[in-house]
This record gives C-alpha cells, sequence and structure tokens, in this order.
C-alpha cells in the first residue's frame, strides 16, 4: 500500500469516525424520546385524572417508536467502528482477526442408535 492509498483510507476512516459521532447524537435523540414517550405514558395512566386511551396509545407508540429506532442507530454504530477498526489495521498492516468458527448444530451431541 503505497502513500496516498494510506491517506485515502485514513481520510475515509476519520469521514466515517464523524458519521459515527452523528449517528450517536441521533441515538441520544432516539433515547430521549422513547423516556419521553415511557414518562407520557406512566403520567397517562398513573398521575392523570383523565385516562385518554388516545393519548395513552400514541405516548405507548412514541416509546416504541423511540426503542426501535435506538435498537437500529446501535447497529450502525458498532457495525460502523468495527469497520474503521478494520481500516486503521489494514493501514497499519496488522492482519484482522480469524473469524470464530461455530460448531455444527448437533456437534457434541451423542447419537442415538436404533
Amino acid at each position: 500500500m503505497n502513500k496516498e492509498q494510506k491517506e485515502a483510507w485514513l481520510r475515509e476512516a476519520k469521514m466515517q469516525m464523524k458519521a459515527i459521532q452523528t449517528l450517536e447524537k441521533y441515538n441520544m435523540a432516539a433515547l430521549a424520546l422513547a423516556g419521553l414517550g415511557a414518562a407520557l405514558c406512566y403520567f397517562t395512566i398513573v398521575a392523570s385524572a383523565q385516562k385518554n386511551p388516545l393519548f395513552i396509545a400514541g405516548s405507548i407508540i412514541l416509546a416504541a417508536v423511540g426503542a426501535l429506532c435506538s435498537m437500529v442507530l446501535n447497529v450502525g454504530i458498532r457495525n460502523g467502528k468495527r469497520n474503521v477498526e478494520k481500516i486503521l489495521n489494514a493501514v497499519e498492516g496488522k492482519e484482522p482477526p480469524a473469524p470464530e468458527k461455530k460448531a455444527p448444530a448437533g456437534a457434541g451431541k451423542a447419537e442415538k442408535k436404533e
């Protein structure tokens, strides 16, 4: 790998880290949305004299949407960090770790003889 390629890969890693930081901000917003939905649901069910079913349903949907968005963003953040790590390892000349091999589904169990 020549110097220009290394610089290009390092630029790519830097841009991906910036994108990951943006995703982390969105993740915090999604968590806040889920918390707000949970708090509204709690307030509506427990503390409110008027139990409006539409408000309860809306707050549950708000909490669910926030939680689902947070889950999806977490997967993207985790995969992005792995990708940046792979890029940096490639630039440094380190070999990536070998993938773990999983045993077949029936391995380790005694076979039944009839």
